[in-house]
């Protein structure tokens, strides 16, 4: 489960008007909840009432899911955090960005000591 589907849960259990709290997993309105019972369902009143309470959240959110206001932001290939992209090839946020620089900066250096050492 990643953590943005805990940190759903755990918003949809504490704060959304919908989920009864006396049952496991059920929200008022006769079934499971889609955030319990699903592993990208959705539900429009928590999309609309609950989650915007938390931006940060709500941002991961959209991103994991490509809904059109978190198109913008993409997940991390590293470290899977959402953020706003400055390129279209930006794959990367800021802090993995600078350690995958760093990698393959080195990777280069040893491919170029090992020919220079081979000649």
């Amino acid at each position: 489960m990643s953590d943005v589907t805990a940190r759903i849960q755990s918003m949809a259990r504490t704060q959304c008007a919908t989920f009864d709290t006396s049952t496991a997993d059920r929200c008022l309105m006769d079934c499971q909840c889609v955030y319990f019972r699903q592993q990208n369902g959705r539900c429009r009143y928590f999309e609309n009432a609950v989650l915007p309470a938390d931006p940060a959240l709500e941002q991961s959110y959209k991103a994991e899911r490509g809904l059109a206001d978190g198109s913008k932001y993409v997940p991390c290939r590293s470290c899977r955090a959402a953020f706003k992209r400055k390129s279209g090839r930006q794959i990367y946020c800021e802090k993995c960005g600078a350690e995958a620089a760093r990698k393959a900066r080195n990777k280069r250096a040893r491919e170029y000591r090992r020919k220079q050492a081979t000649t």
